[in-house]
C-alpha cells in the first residue's frame, strides 16, 4: 500500500530532504485540509532532515544524556581553519594559499566518513601523502571538540541513534521520509533501529503517473534559455493557473542568464526594475552570496577602508553609494570626485588617500565632498582607539560603531528587497559573534575576514509570493508538482555529472563504498534516478541542450537520447519573429532627434579635439564636449601610451629650454647631450614619480632614465637634418582661437622661428602611426596643426608632426612645407596632390574649419556612422548607431 500525504496524522512525522520540499509538503497537506471542509486543523509535522536532528539533539540536551555544545557549520569551518594553519606552522611547511578551501574539504571528508561509518583502520591502511594528513587535522579536530565540550554534526546522528537505543528519545510510532534519492549507512542503521522499536518506516513516493516527454536541441545555452522562457510565456498566457517548473542541473553557473532573459521575456516591462514586481510571474530558488548585494557588499567594502588599500573601482562603488550617509547631499559632488580618482590613474587607493585628494579641494569646487571628508576623519580616529585584539563579540560592537560613523545603511527608505537584507546582514553580525565559542581572540583583519566569509556564505533569497513558474535545480524539483517542467542543458558534458570524490580520502576507497560523486558509474545511477523522479512530476517534460558551447560540439545525454525529438518552432514558433513583434508593440522607444540642436554658447570647450570631433561626425562632437558625456578614465597599472606621451613632452620642453636653437644644438656631440639630457630626464621622472609611486618606483626610473636620454638623443641628431637654421619660439603655448563667432583655447606643442623670418608649427607624437592624410580632407579630419597654422603670430612656413619614437621606422619629421627639402619626410602641397600650393592649402583649412566652426555654432548634431569615426567611438548607445545603418552596413 502506498502512503499519501492523506495518511498523515498526528503519530507520523515526515522528514524530507530540503527546506523546499518541506514547505511544498506542508503547503499540499494544508490544501487537502482546506479541501475536505476542515477550517482548522493541527500542524503537520514535516521537517527537513537536518531539522528533525537538531530537534532530537535539543531533546537530548533537556533530557541531561549530553551536555555538549553542538558547533553550527560556520564554527565548525571556522575550527578546521584554525586546525589546518596551526599544522602548518607546528611543521614549518609553506602556509597553504588556500587554506579555507582545504578545511571545507576537511570538514566534508569529516562528515562522510560519520555517514559512511569508516572505522580508523580501515582509513589508515588505504595510506596516501594527502589522507595522513587529512588525519593529522582530523585528530586535532577531536581534541578539540574534545576538551570544550563540543559537539559537530558529523557525530549528531550516531549520538541521536544510541539516544533511540537507550530510550532516551521516545521512538515515532510512523516516520516518513522523502525525496532521498539515496540513504547513507548511518542513515540505514538509525531507521533500522527505529524498526526494532516498532517504528513504521515508510518512504513517500509520488504515485506514477503517464507523462509526455521530447526532447530538442538549441544552437547554444543562451538561445536554449530563451526558448525555455518563451515557451513558459505561452503556456502561461493559455492558462493563469498553470505550475511550470523549469529545472537546470546547472542552475549556479547559469543563474544570471536565468534572472535576465526570463524577466525580459515575461516581464519587459520591469526588466530594469529592482523590485519584486520584476519577478511577479516567476522565482529562481537559488539564492546569490549575500555579498553580492548591494547593501551588504557596499558595508563590507565601507569598513574595509581602514586595513586596506581598495581597487579604484571599489572606491567608486562607495562614492556612488546610496547606503553611505550624505548621499543625498552629495551624490553629484561624489560622482565628479569619483571622476577626479579615475583621471589621477592609481588602480589602488587608501583611506588616507582619500582624505588628502578630498582635502584638497577648496569649498566652491564642485567636487568638495565636506560630509564624507568629516566621517573619513571621524573614522580614522575611531580606527587610532580600537584594541588590537578582542572577542568576536566585541567586534561587532565596534564594526556597527564604524557602520553607524559611515551612516550605513543611509537615509533614504529601504525598499523590500533592501529592508530583507538589511535584516539578514545583521543576523550576520550574530553569527560571527558565535565564532567566539572556537575562536575566543581575533585581530581586526581577521574579523573583517571572518564577516565577509560569513556574509558570502549566507545565500540570500528574498521572500516573494507564491509565482507560477519556478527555476530550480534538480535536486531542488524532487519530490514537486507542476503541470509541466523544461529540464534544461542535458548534454553528454553535463548530464551525468563529472564524479568529483573527496580529495582527502583515497578515491578508490570511495568508489569501493559508492560515496556521492565518487565514480561515474555512480553519477549515472544517480542522474538516472533524478531524471525518473522528475518524470513523474509532471504529466508535461521536455528536455533541451545546446548544440555548441563555446568550440565544444555537444550531444544529448544518453538518459533522454532515446526521447522523442521535435523542432523547437513546433513548441514556441519563429523565436526571432516573436521577439520582433515584441518590440513592435513595446512603446519605450523613441524617436531620433532632429540633426539640429540648441545653438551653443560662443566658448567652446575642446579646442582643436572638438574640431576634429565635428569633422567625424557632429553627433560625438556633441556627445563629447556639449554633453560632456566622457566615459569614466580607468586605471593604470602600467605606463601606458598616454603617460609615456606625457612624459616624453614635458621632458622635451626642459631639454629645449636649455639649448633654445639649433645653433646651441649644433655645439653638442652625443656625449655632451647625455650630460644635459640625463638630469632633466631624472626631474620628470622624479615629478611623475610623485603623483604615480606605484609605477615608478626609484630602479624603475633608472632604467626609464637611459630609454628617454636614448630616444632624444636620436630625437635631436633628427633636428639637425634641418635644411634651415632655426630657434624656439614658443613651448607649450596656450592661445584663444577665434573662428568666426566661435572661441576655442588651444595649446601648441612648439613653434620654431626659421632663418627666413618664417614660422614652423610643430606637433609630438608618440604613437607607431604617424600620418597628416586627414589634412587634406573636405573636413580636415585631422585639424590640430592646421589650426595652428591659421591664428599663429607670424607668417607659417611649415606644418610638421614630429615621430618621437625608438622603434625600426625611427624618429622622424611628418609633415608639409612651403619650400622643398625642409627635412627628411617633408613634403610640399605639390608633391601630396598636382595644382595646391602652400597658400592654396592655407586656403583649403581656412574654409574648412571655418565651416566645421560654422556646424558647431548652428548646433549641427547629427551622427554620420563611417569605419574612422566609429571604430574607437563610445558613443554608440547614445546616437543608436545600429539602428541607423542595415545589418550589413554595420
Amino acid at each position: 500500500m502506498t502512503w499519501t500525504l492523506a495518511d498523515l496524522d498526528g503519530n507520523t512525522t515526515l522528514l524530507t530532504v530540503n527546506n523546499r520540499l518541506a514547505v511544498e509538503l506542508r503547503a499540499r497537506y494544508d490544501r487537502l485540509q482546506s479541501e475536505s471542509g476542515l477550517r482548522v486543523w493541527p500542524s503537520a509535522d514535516i521537517l527537513p532532515w537536518n531539522a528533525w536532528l537538531t530537534r532530537c539533539y535539543e531533546h537530548l540536551l533537556d533530557s541531561g544524556f549530553t551536555s555538549a555544545d553542538l558547533l553550527d557549520a560556520n564554527q565548525e569551518r571556522l575550527l578546521w581553519e584554525n586546525i589546518v594553519e596551526q599544522s602548518s606552522r607546528a611543521q614549518n611547511q609553506p602556509q597553504l594559499l588556500r587554506a579555507a578551501a582545504a578545511a571545507r574539504q576537511a570538514q566534508a571528508a569529516h562528515l562522510l566518513i560519520a555517514d559512511w561509518q569508516l572505522d580508523e583502520a580501515r582509513l589508515k591502511s588505504s595510506g596516501g601523502e594527502e589522507l595522513s594528513t587529512f588525519l593529522e587535522w582530523r585528530e586535532r579536530f577531536q581534541t578539540a571538540l574534545s576538551e570544550h565540550a563540543l559537539i559537530s554534526a558529523a557525530a549528531l546522528l550516531p549520538l541521536i541513534t544510541a539516544a533511540f537505543d537507550e530510550q532516551v528519545l521516545n521512538s515515532p510510532a510512523r516516520l516518513v521520509y522523502s525525496g532521498f534519492d539515496t540513504l547513507s549507512p548511518a542513515q540505514q542503521q538509525l531507521f533500522e533501529r527505529l524498526r526494532q522499536r516498532n517504528t513504521e518506516i515508510v518512504e513517500h513516493l509520488e504515485p506514477a503517473r503517464t507523462f509526455e516527454r521530447t526532447r530538442l536541441t538549441a544552437d547554444d545555452s543562451e538561445a536554449e534559455i530563451r526558448l525555455a522562457a518563451q515557451w513558459a510565456k505561452q503556456r502561461l498566457a493559455s492558462d493563469a493557473n498553470v505550475r511550470i517548473g523549469i529545472v537546470s542541473p546547472r542552475i549556479s553557473e547559469q543563474r544570471q542568464d536565468l534572472q535576465r532573459i526570463f524577466a525580459e521575456t515575461l516581464t519587459p516591462q520591469h526588466y530594469l526594475a529592482t523590485g519584486g514586481d520584476a519577478q511577479a510571474l516567476f522565482n529562481l530558488s537559488l539564492g546569490e552570496p549575500l555579498d553580492e548585494r548591494p547593501l551588504a557588499a557596499h558595508a563590507l567594502l565601507a569598513l574595509t577602508l581602514l586595513t586596506r588599500e581598495h581597487a579604484l573601482n571599489d572606491i567608486g562603488q562607495l562614492l556612488r553609494s546610496p547606503f553611505l550617509g550624505g548621499y543625498a547631499s552629495e551624490w553629484e559632488n561624489r560622482a565628479l570626485f569619483d571622476a577626479a580618482l579615475r583621471d589621477d590613474g592609481l588602480p589602488r587607493i587608501s583611506v588616507e588617500r582619500l582624505q588628502f585628494r578630498l582635502g584638497g579641494f577648496d569649498v566652491t569646487d564642485y567636487r568638495h565632498c565636506a560630509d564624507l571628508l568629516s566621517r573619513l576623519a571621524k573614522l580614522v580616529e575611531f580606527h587610532d582607539q580600537l584594541p588590537r585584539r578582542c572577542s568576536p563579540n566585541q567586534w561587532v560592537g565596534h564594526l556597527q560603531a564604524l557602520l553607524g560613523i559611515l551612516g550605513w545603511p543611509g537615509e533614504q527608505t529601504l525598499d523590500s528587497h533592501e529592508y530583507q537584507q538589511h535584516e539578514r546582514f545583521k543576523r550576520v553580525f550574530s553569527e560571527f559573534a558565535a565564532l567566539g565559542k572556537v575562536q575566543p581572540s581575533m585581530s581586526l583583519t581577521d574579523a573583517l575576514t571572518q564577516l565577509r566569509t560569513l556574509t558570502h556564505d549566507t545565500v540570500f533569497q528574498p521572500q516573494s509570493p507564491a509565482t507560477p513558474i519556478q527555476i530550480l535545480g534538480g535536486l531542488e524539483a524532487a519530490g514537486m508538482d507542476f503541470d509541466a517542467i523544461w529540464l534544461l542543458g542535458l548534454d553528454d558534458q553535463t548530464w551525468p555529472a563529472s564524479p568529483q570524490p573527496n580529495p582527502l580520502l583515497p578515491a578508490a576507497l570511495q568508489r569501493e563504498l559508492d560515496m556521492p560523486n565518487a565514480s561515474a558509474s555512480r553519477e549515472l545511477a544517480f542522474a538516472r534516478r533524478l531524471t525518473e523522479r522528475l518524470c513523474h512530476s509532471a504529466p508535461l517534460v521536455i528536455a533541451s541542450h545546446a548544440r555548441q558551447c563555446g568550440d565544444r560540439e555537444q550531444r544529448a545525454s544518453p538518459l533522454i537520447r532515446d526521447w522523442p525529438s521535435i523542432d523547437a518552432s513546433e513548441l514556441v514558433g519563429d523565436l526571432r519573429a516573436s521577439l520582433r513583434d515584441a518590440c513592435a508593440q513595446h512603446d519605450g522607444l523613441l524617436p531620433l532627434p532632429d540633426k539640429a540642436l540648441r545653438r551653443p554658447p560662443s566658448e567652446q570647450r575642446g579646442g582643436a579635439a572638438l574640431l576634429a570631433a565635428q569633422a567625424n561626425c557632429p553627433f560625438q562632437a556633441v556627445a563629447r564636449f556639449r554633453l560632456a558625456a566622457r566615459p569614466l578614465a580607468e586605471a593604470s597599472f602600467n605606463v601606458d601610451a598616454a603617460i609615456v606621451g606625457n612624459l616624453v613632452h614635458d621632458l622635451l620642453q626642459r631639454v629645449w629650454q636649455q639649448l633654445h636653437d639649433s645653433a646651441t644644438l649644433a655645439q653638442h656631440d652625443d656625449a655632451s647631450l647625455r650630460d644635459l639630457i640625463v638630469p632633466l630626464a631624472q626631474a620628470t621622472l622624479a615629478d611623475l614619480g610623485r603623483r604615480r609611486p606605484d609605477l615608478f618606483s626609484p630602479r624603475f626610473q633608472a632604467i626609464e632614465t637611459q630609454r628617454l636620454t636614448h630616444l632624444l638623443i636620436d630625437w635631436l641628431n633628427s633636428e639637425r637634418s634641418r635644411s634651415q637654421p632655426f630657434c624656439v619660439e614658443q613651448l607649450e603655448q596656450s592661445q584663444l582661437v577665434e573662428l568666426g563667432e566661435l572661441r576655442l583655447h588651444t595649446r601648441t606643442d612648439r613653434i620654431d622661428r626659421l632663418a627666413d623670418g618664417t614660422l614652423a608649427v610643430i606637433d609630438y607624437k608618440t604613437g607607431r602611426q604617424v600620418n597628416n592624410s586627414g589634412w587634406f580632407d573636405d573636413r580636415v579630419t585631422e585639424p590640430q596643426v592646421p589650426l595652428y597654422c591659421l591664428h599663429s603670430d607670424g607668417e607659417v612656413s611649415a606644418a610638421l608632426l614630429a615621430r618621437v619614437r625608438r622603434d625600426q621606422a625611427g624618429c622622424s619629421f611628418v609633415g608639409v612645407s612651403r619650400n622643398e627639402g625642409f627635412a627628411q619626410g617633408v613634403i610640399t602641397p605639390q608633391n601630396y596632390e598636382e595644382e595646391t600650393d602652400w597658400s592654396t592649402l592655407l586656403d583649403h583649412w581656412r574654409w574648412a574649419l571655418a565651416n566645421l566652426a560654422d556646424e558647431i555654432r548652428h548646433g549641427r548634431a547629427d551622427a554620420t556612422p563611417s569605419p574612422q569615426a566609429c571604430s574607437y567611438c563610445p558613443y554608440g548607445d547614445l546616437c543608436r548607431v545600429q539602428e541607423m545603418l542595415g545589418e550589413d552596413d554595420a
